[in-house]
């Protein structure tokens, strides 16, 4: 199984309508970390790039990103449960994470993991 790294997809949106919507530009570079940091992350993301760390409780990440976002708690509290493998799937994680009234989301995941983070 090779990897397919999602980041470079994710930095040329930066400043570009998104391929989801009409007309709205992707704000921010979500291969950065999150604003509340790694160690904040939800303990339930799937190692990768991508995580959510203190997210609000509005429900929007399944909206966009159904195949790749799941709340599973009394507060809704996102996380990333599987890894985008084509730039569409990207699209649609971004998608999510600009929706997210706190951009709660972060990109930074693969500087973090190790071995033992992802047995645990």
């Amino acid at each position: 199984m090779t990897y397919w790294d999602p980041i470079p997809t994710v930095r040329a949106l930066v400043g570009q309508p998104h391929p989801l919507w009409r007309g709205d530009r992707v704000s921010r570079d979500w291969s950065a970390p999150a604003p509340d940091g790694w160690e904040q992350r939800d303990w339930r993301s799937v190692p990768g790039p991508f995580y959510a760390a203190n997210s609000d409780n509005c429900l929007t990440g399944r909206q966009c990103a159904p195949d790749h976002v799941m709340y599973d708690d009394g507060y809704g509290s996102e996380f990333v449960y599987r890894r985008p493998r084509t730039p569409a799937e990207v699209h649609a994680l971004t998608c999510a994470a600009e929706c997210e009234p706190f951009g709660a989301y972060g990109g930074d995941g693969d500087a973090h993991w190790t071995p033992e983070l992802v047995r645990d």
